[in-house]
């Protein structure tokens, strides 16, 4: 039988060849241990004076699908938390200002406005006022002069005007009309503002 002869292959000399990435991902567990984890954008920096096998600079990308669900989460809540609290320290200002002028909020509107919260928890904060006629409304504002305007009678009826393009060219069309909380969803989605509203 022929023998075979091999001759040895320098791999360190090949490898230092080939370009590295400046991130790369890498499993959880397998993330060195000296160092700092940037919670929010999930990154690795290595420690000063820490022996690294990797190019100076470069940081590794930690993949932890859970970890990031849940700080997604946790954003989204104390967003919930913030605009919530924001808008009951507004009303509390409203009503001081508006018992000095001669008129109230009025308890239905008070009621359908957070309802509304309730059911719209990604809701951006918009530009509450207190009408004299009692009722809560408040303005969102978008891209391209869209916005949109709620005024809270009470939860089965609450007045919207919508302006919006339908292309960026065209001209600015204005829709006004009275529906229900759920209806009201609808009518957001049917113009897609949706961005406006929603975080």
């Amino acid at each position: 039988m022929a023998a075979f002869h091999t001759d040895a292959i320098d791999l360190s000399s090949f490898l230092q060849e080939i370009p590295q990435p400046e991130r790369f991902p890498v499993p959880f567990d397998l993330a060195p241990a000296a160092g700092q984890i940037d919670e929010a954008a999930f990154i690795f920096q290595a420690d000063e004076g820490v022996e690294s096998s990797e190019p100076e600079g470069v940081s590794i990308l930690l993949l932890d699908p859970a970890e990031a669900y849940d700080h997604e989460i946790k954003s989204k809540a104390q967003h919930i938390r913030d605009t919530d609290s924001a808008y009951a320290s507004r009303i509390e200002v409203l009503k001081e200002q508006a018992e000095l002028d001669g008129y109230s909020l009025t308890r239905a509107s008070r009621d359908a406005f957070f309802e509304f919260l309730k059911k719209n928890p990604w809701i951006r904060r918009g530009r509450l006022v207190l009408m004299e006629n009692g009722n809560l409304r408040v303005v969102w504002k978008g891209e391209n002069e869209a916005h949109i305007g709620l005024q809270f009678i009470n939860n089965q009826s609450i007045q919207y005007v919508i302006f919006t393009r339908r292309e960026p060219q065209s001209p600015v069309s204005r829709v006004s009309g009275r529906d229900t909380l759920d209806g009201l969803k609808r009518q957001i989605e049917a113009f897609d503002l949706n961005s406006v509203l929603y975080i």
